[in-house]
């Protein structure tokens, strides 16, 4: 996630999981990004090296996920003209979607 501002995978995290995270990923999900999203992509959590990035990987898809399944209607309509998250950064949604098929819950309320 977040190529574009560089490789240090514990900002992220700290972005994404952290006070104000709700605002950073409604940022992150609205912005029309010149790249469809490719930059802002999730790393893989279901391919650690260690159990650092594991851990930190799974909380970013955790709270990822929660975002999502609490801000969904906002996301169908990005930015006024019915242009859902998916067609405004197709490539973010994309990397998203991996990172988050592991979950056993997804489909089912998100854990808090």
């Amino acid at each position: 996630m977040l190529n574009a501002v560089g490789h240090d995978g514990m900002v992220v995290h700290d972005m994404v999981t952290g006070p104000g995270a709700d605002r950073f990923l409604t940022d992150l999900h609205t912005h029309q990004w010149q790249d469809d999203g490719q930059a802002a992509r999730s790393p893989d959590p279901g391919d650690p090296t260690t159990v650092a990035l594991a851990t930190r990987g799974a909380e970013i898809a955790r709270a990822e996920a929660a975002f999502l399944a609490q801000h969904g209607s906002e996301l169908v309509d990005v930015d006024g003209t019915l242009r859902s998250l998916g067609e405004t950064n197709p490539m973010l949604v994309g990397g998203v979607a991996p990172a988050l098929e592991p979950l056993p819950w997804l489909g089912q309320d998100a854990p808090r």
